[in-house]
């Protein structure tokens, strides 16, 4: 990933499930992405709804594991 032109990773997707238990993440917050940006902003978590609007997030590559 890239986040505002810096190496970034996706670090939690958070999604709402209906009638199962959630995460605190997905109770507290919502769905959306977790984003880790060590270089400028730490972490920063993106609602769902708000993903479009991120011009400066951009897909690169997978993690190699």
């Amino acid at each position: 990933m890239r986040f505002h032109g810096n190496p970034a990773e996706i670090e939690l997707v958070a999604t709402e499930q209906d009638g199962q238990d959630q995460a605190w993440s997905s109770r507290e917050l919502g769905s959306g992405v977790l984003i880790l940006d060590p270089r400028v902003s730490g972490r920063s978590f993106i609602p769902a709804d708000e993903l479009s609007d991120y011009e400066d997030l951009e897909f690169v590559s997978r993690a190699n594991q």
